[in-house]
């Protein structure tokens, strides 16, 4: 496995004093974004987890932008078991991605019905 510069990227809100409280991180953690890049000889896994929201869409592609300039013949996965919360800007980078090759895969009936929706409304090659 290789690693990015955005592997395992985690935003977290800044410390206050020595520590920090766990019901504040927890309200927090509900507006961050992780990405986690698993990279292996066939294949590169973007895996994200809590909200590809506002500020959190423009990490994400940096993020592609930085990983795919180096791209060869390897399958890209989008993994969004774990997201929550997807806006509209989200939802077009999402589209947008799609369109470049990149395949977006997650379970439960949120994300499966993103994705449904992602596909009938920008659909790539008739599919």
């Amino acid at each position: 496995m290789g690693s990015t510069a955005c592997e395992q990227l985690l935003l977290l809100p800044a410390r206050q004093g020595n520590c920090l409280c766990v019901k504040r991180f927890r309200e927090q953690a509900d507006k961050m974004l992780r990405i986690s890049v698993h990279e292996g000889p066939n294949q590169l896994v973007f895996e994200l987890e809590g909200r590809l929201a506002g500020a959190w869409v423009m990490e994400l592609e940096e993020c592609w932008r930085q990983t795919s300039s180096r791209l060869t013949n390897q399958s890209v996965f989008l993994q969004l078991n774990a997201v929550h919360h997807v806006d509209s800007s989200g939802k077009y980078l999402l589209a947008l991605l799609r369109y470049k090759g990149v395949q977006l895969t997650g379970s439960g009936m949120a994300v499966t019905d993103l994705i449904r929706s992602i596909e009938e409304e920008w659909p790539v090659n008739g599919k």
